[in-house]
């Protein structure tokens, strides 16, 4: 009832400063004010909403009236909406006492974005396969054995992977913000050749509307591993979601990016991608369905290794009692090289990936909740070393507050 209880008061802050409801010699007037009233104090914001947009279309300068509809929208949390409504009232009336009354109804109904956003991650990891590389110490090509190094050969190895991210939401008008971010990434495992460090930086242009937010801006990338820096590059990247219903929503994204590696040309590449998922929250069970694809285009100066990939995911998640949560996914990625290698010819890669992982909510505390994981690969592919069977399992915890 805090919500209920702020509203009210604001609109009492209001009529004290004499604006007028409507016409105020009309008394049909006077009692669809009251009946908009007693409509956002039986629950229901969207009734009076149609009464008071009526009412305002009758009479545009009232400022009580034009209030109380946003409040009305605050209430049915579209919040774009109400702060619009607001902006309008703020410019008919220009008076210390409306501000007041508008920031108490906001702050309660309508809090909006966080200044600041973080997310963190962590993974404890047992790979039977890091290196994705072949299962033997040599391949054949055309009959031809080839031997490889131990980089190239599957292997078993443990480590850990981190992440963390942070932005910060600088409000630059109603639903319009600018959003400048860092994030690190870690991934350590036995051997050195395996870590790798990654600082990525952006600044975004965000909007937050009603149904809709997303944002876009120039992206920076710094790669490290056990001997320095290995690639730089920068771009631009967006991302955003969108409502298409009451349990129905689509999250999507795309990004342009060249990265430069410090020590080969030939490993410099533009990439393009596309992706977008869409989930859906039965409506008598607490599970969520998604279906997600991806489009992955990347261009390397060395025209061997340009390559093409699609990527489908299709998963499903939910509770299996009030403690435990679950998540099952399946993965295709098909992948399709441009140019034929002059050694192993054309390049085509299909990889399926099974994943399950159960959450404890009964241990989650600041650092996050805490799951366990299992995945299992299958990689089948004309380039012989890129065929192998991998599984990992996954111990860690994810938040975002």
């Amino acid at each position: 009832m805090k919500h209920l209880a702020s509203a009210v008061c604001a609109s009492l802050v209001m009529l004290a400063t004499n604006i007028a409801v409507a016409s105020p010699g009309e008394k049909q007037a006077e009692i669809a004010y009251a009946e908009a009233l007693a409509a956002r104090g039986a629950g229901r914001p969207d009734i009076a909403e149609s009464i008071l947009r009526n009412l305002l279309s009758e009479n545009p300068n009232a400022a009580q009236v034009r209030f109380d509809l946003g409040v009305a929208l605050a209430e049915q949390k579209r919040c774009a909406a109400a702060s619009r409504t607001f902006d309008a009232g703020a410019r008919q009336t220009n008076t210390p006492d409306y501000q007041r009354a508008v920031q108490a109804a906001m702050e309660d109904l309508c809090p909006g974005l966080a200044p600041f956003e973080f997310s963190l991650g962590f993974n404890l990891v047992l790979d039977s396969n890091a290196n994705g590389g072949a299962g033997d110490s040599s391949i054949s090509i055309g009959g031809i054995p080839i031997a490889l190094s131990s980089e190239a050969v599957a292997q078993s190895v443990s480590g850990y992977q981190a992440t963390a991210e942070i932005a910060y939401n600088h409000k630059i008008g109603a639903t319009s913000y600018i959003v400048p971010s860092l994030g690190i990434a870690v991934s350590d495992y036995e051997g050195g050749s395996l870590d790798s460090y990654a600082i990525n930086t952006g600044l975004s242009f965000r909007y937050q509307g009603d149904r809709i937010d997303w944002r876009v801006g120039p992206t920076a990338i710094f790669g490290f591993d056990a001997e320095g820096l290995a690639t730089t590059g920068g771009g631009i990247s967006g991302r955003g979601s969108m409502a298409l219903g009451p349990r129905t929503g689509l999250h999507f994204g795309a990004s342009h990016i060249k990265i430069s590696d410090q020590r080969n040309d030939l490993r410099d590449y533009a990439q393009s991608a596309l992706n977008g998922t869409i989930v859906h929250r039965l409506e008598n069970a607490p599970t969520a369905i998604r279906i997600g694809l991806e489009f992955t285009d990347r261009d390397y100066r060395d025209d061997f290794q340009d390559i093409r990939s699609f990527q489908m995911v299709l998963g499903v998640s939910g509770a299996l009692s009030k403690q435990i949560g679950y998540d099952l996914s399946y993965n295709h990625r098909s992948s399709r090289g441009s140019v034929p290698h002059f050694l192993f010819g054309d390049r085509r890669d299909k990889v399926d990936t099974l994943s399950a992982s159960v959450s404890f909510s009964n241990l989650e505390g600041w650092y996050g909740r805490p799951y366990v994981g299992i995945s299992h690969s299958i990689s089948n592919s004309t380039w012989e070393s890129k065929t192998y069977d991998r599984t990992r399992v996954l111990v860690g915890f994810t938040r975002r507050f």
